[in-house]
């Protein structure tokens, strides 16, 4: 998930390519709690020191493309700025250049995909909710493993086709939902539209981290994906322009 703080200032004002209308994004008040330049400054510190690659993953698909739809020099400022940072921090740029041959290593993302594909392909109807642990009587799986490492991976493990099935269907839609939102509210400007932005671009980065973990294992990003779902159905459900 991405938070759209780093593209909003605290009092409205548009974005850094702000001149025209249809580039503006804008906070829902006048004043925060929380600033938000020191908020994101503290989110993208975490964001450096926790080393997540799948999570890097799904951030920099949201901020690219939020700055595509935003703003092209946006964009382009962002990929810099990134493009910086894996150069010049050691440990981002160490784990980016490791990352294929992390890839390979025992025990690690290829053996974990290849033993759930072989569950999958095995028994079709799922082994059954938190049961992810049939992947430790494979010999490369780590022995306190219990998760496929990819969403939709790890749901049909769980849920078989079936349940795989409805997983798109139900990500499916909402994506579908977010995108009208954001393409209907482009001409009301201000925080409706900014909000749809950020709802659309957090759930593609969130699903964009999923294809190499499994973004739904842990309560605590869960329940917040969730609230950016009902966000989304909220401002659906309350903005004519949506339809």
């Amino acid at each position: 998930m991405v938070w759209s703080a780093p593209l909003i200032h605290e009092k409205g004002v548009p974005l850094l390519d702000g001149d025209r209308p249809d580039t503006r994004l804008f906070c829902t008040g006048p004043r925060s709690m929380v600033r938000p330049h020191r908020a994101t400054t503290s989110y993208l510190n975490a964001l450096i020191v926790n080393l997540k690659r799948g999570v890097w993953l799904g951030t920099l698909a949201s901020v690219m493309t939020i700055g595509w739809l935003a703003s092209r020099r946006l964009m382009w400022r962002a990929a810099a700025a990134i493009a910086l940072t894996a150069t010049l921090v050691a440990p981002v740029r160490i784990r980016i250049i490791d990352s294929a041959r992390d890839l390979f290593l025992p025990g690690n993302r290829y053996s974990i995909w290849s033993a759930a594909i072989d569950v999958v392909q095995r028994l079709p109807m799922g082994v059954g909710r938190r049961n992810g642990e049939i992947l430790r009587d494979y010999p490369k799986v780590p022995s306190h493993h219990k998760h496929a490492h990819n969403s939709a991976l790890q749901i049909t493990l769980e849920s078989g086709y079936l349940g795989l099935v409805t997983f798109l269907w139900r990500m499916g839609r909402f994506g579908a939902l977010s995108w009208r939102l954001q393409r209907g509210l482009r001409a009301a400007s201000g925080a409706p539209h900014a909000l749809a932005v950020a709802i659309s671009r957090a759930s593609w980065g969130f699903h964009v981290a999923g294809l190499v973990e499994y973004t739904f294992g842990d309560n605590e990003v869960l329940e917040i994906f969730f609230v950016i779902m009902g966000l989304g159905l909220a401002l659906e459900r309350t903005t004519p322009h949506s339809g």
